[in-house]
C-alpha cells in the first residue's frame, strides 16, 4: 500500500532546518533516510509521507500546520550571544543547542501560561538592567535574601545530586525555572531567558558537578539584570577587553562570591590576614570539599580577596587542566525504584516546572492529555510522577 504524501512547503522545510542548522546527512540520519531524499523535498520534486512529515516536525521541534503554511514563520529570537569563541569571532550555536533552548522557551510559555491562570506569584525580581556596581556586594545581599545555611552546603558537598537539587530548589521558590537538558557544554555551558511569571536558567547535563552549580549562579546574576544569555566562559579575568567581558566578569565574579561568602572563607582555619605565596593541593581540595566547589572557584576567591599571590594562582592555572572537574561526576537521578525514571524527569525539568502542570491538571484547568505533551511524557509517567511527589512518600 503506498504511503500518502505531505505536500509541505518545500520554503518551510528549508526555513526549519537551516534555522537549527543542520545539514542534509544530519537530518537523514535522525529521520532514518537518505540526505538526497531530504534534498529533493526541500527543491520540490518528491513529498514526505505523512509519518516522515512527524518525525520532521518532532526533530525541527515545529507543529505539523507550519509546514503547510504559505510563507515561512518569522526567524526565532535567541538569547544574547555571551560565549567565548576560540576565532574571537562569532559561531552559531549547535543544533542541539538551539533545540535545548526552543524546548525551554517551549516550556516557559506554557508555564507563563499556566501560573496566569492559576494566579500564582513569583518572588524573584530582577533589580536592574545592567550588570554594574560590587559584585560581591550583591551577592551578600541575594545570598541573604535566598538564605542558603553554609551547614547544610557542607554536608552535601561531595554528593551532586542533593547539592544541585539544594540550590535548585532555592531558585526554584522564587519562581525560577531550572532546567537541565541536553546539549554540548563545549558549545554552551548554560543559558537563561528572563520573563515575568516564569525566568529560566537550563544548564548542560554533560557539565561537570561543579560547572553545573557554578553556571546556577553565573545565569542568575544575567538574571537579576532582565538578560537572556548564552555562556560558556568562566575564565577568570581582570580586565575586560569588550563589553560582553565586562558582564560575563561580574556574573563570574558574583557566582563566585555567593558560593563562596568572603566571611565565611575569611574565617576558615587555613586562610591567614595575609597574602600566601602558595597553598598546596591538600589545602585547595579541603577548602574546595567545605563550600561544594572547584579548586578553580576557591583559589579565585582567594586572589580576590587578596589572600593569594597572583603569580602562584597564573602558575597553578598553567599547569592544571579542566579545574572545573573534579572526581564526582554530574550523574542523573539515582534508585532502583519503581520512580527511578520519575527522578530523571525531575532532574531534567526540575520540581517548579513539573508542578506548576501537575497543579494546572489537578485544577483541571488542563486535561491528563495536555499534561502528558507540556511535560513531553506518556500519560502512565504523569500519573506516577503525581504519585511520586504527593502520594509515595519515597525519597527525591
Amino acid at each position: 500500500m503506498a504511503r500518502v504524501k505531505a505536500p509541505a512547503n518545500k520554503k518551510v522545510l528549508v526555513w526549519a532546518r537551516e534555522t537549527l542548522g543542520f545539514d542534509h546527512e544530519a537530518v537523514a540520519h535522525k529521520i532514518g533516510t537518505k540526505a538526497h531524499i531530504v534534498k529533493a523535498w526541500e527543491e520540490g520534486e518528491k513529498s514526505p509521507s505523512f509519518n516522515q512529515l512527524e518525525d520532521l516536525s518532532d526533530l525541527y521541534r515545529q507543529p505539523l500546520i507550519t509546514f503547510f503554511q504559505e510563507e515561512r514563520p518569522e526567524e526565532p529570537q535567541w538569547p544574547a550571544d555571551f560565549r567565548k569563541l576560540s576565532a574571537g569571532g562569532t559561531e552559531p550555536l549547535k543544533p542541539e543547542t538551539k533545540i535545548a533552548i526552543w524546548d525551554a522557551q517551549w516550556r516557559q510559555s506554557i508555564a507563563e501560561s499556566l501560573r496566569s491562570e492559576l494566579d500564582v506569584n513569583i518572588t524573584f525580581t530582577p533589580i536592574g538592567t545592567k550588570p554594574l556596581g560590587d559584585a560581591e556586594a550583591l551577592a551578600q545581599q541575594i545570598r541573604a535574601k535566598l538564605g542558603p545555611s553554609i551547614e547544610v552546603q557542607r554536608k552535601w558537598a561531595r554528593d551532586f545530586n542533593h547539592i544541585f537539587r539544594y540550590w535548585r530548589g532555592l531558585l526554584e521558590e522564587t519562581g525560577i525555572l531550572v532546567f537541565r537538558f541536553d546539549f554540548p557544554r563545549d558549545d554552551v555551558r548554560a543559558f537563561s531567558l528572563p520573563g515575568q511569571l516564569a525566568p529560566i536558567i537550563t544548564v548542560s547535563s554533560h557539565d561537570s558537578r561543579n560547572g553545573s552549580i557554578f553556571s546556577l549562579f553565573h545565569e542568575l546574576a544575567h538574571l537579576l539584570f532582565r538578560q537572556s544569555s548564552t555562556c560558556n566562559d568562566f575564565e577568570f579575568r581582570k580586565r575586560a577587553g569588550s563589553e560582553k567581558d565586562r558582564v560575563e566578569i561580574f556574573c563570574n565574579h558574583f557566582a563566585g562570591a555567593f558560593l563562596v561568602p568572603a566571611d565565611a572563607i575569611l574565617q576558615h582555619e587555613l586562610v591567614g590576614n595575609t597574602v600566601r605565596k602558595e597553598i598546596n593541593d591538600a589545602e585547595i581540595q579541603q577548602l574546595a570539599h567545605y563550600f561544594g566547589v572547584s579548586w578553580e572557584v576557591i583559589l579565585r576567591r582567594l586572589l580576590i580577596l587578596e589572600r593569594l599571590d597572583e603569580a602562584f594562582y597564573k602558575a597553578w592555572k598553567n599547569s592544571h587542566q579542566n579545574t572545573w572537574n573534579d572526581p564526582g561526576t554530574s550523574g542523573g537521578g539515582g534508585g532502583g525504584d519503581k520512580y527511578s525514571y520519575i527522578r530523571k524527569i525531575l532532574m531534567r525539568q526540575g520540581l517548579a516546572y513539573i508542578e506548576t502542570v501537575l497543579s494546572a491538571y489537578s485544577e483541571k484547568i488542563v486535561s491528563l492529555t495536555e499534561a502528558s505533551e507540556y511535560l513531553g511524557e506518556k500519560t502512565q509517567n504523569v500519573l506516577l510522577t503525581q504519585e511520586f511527589l504527593y502520594e509515595g512518600g519515597a525519597e527525591l
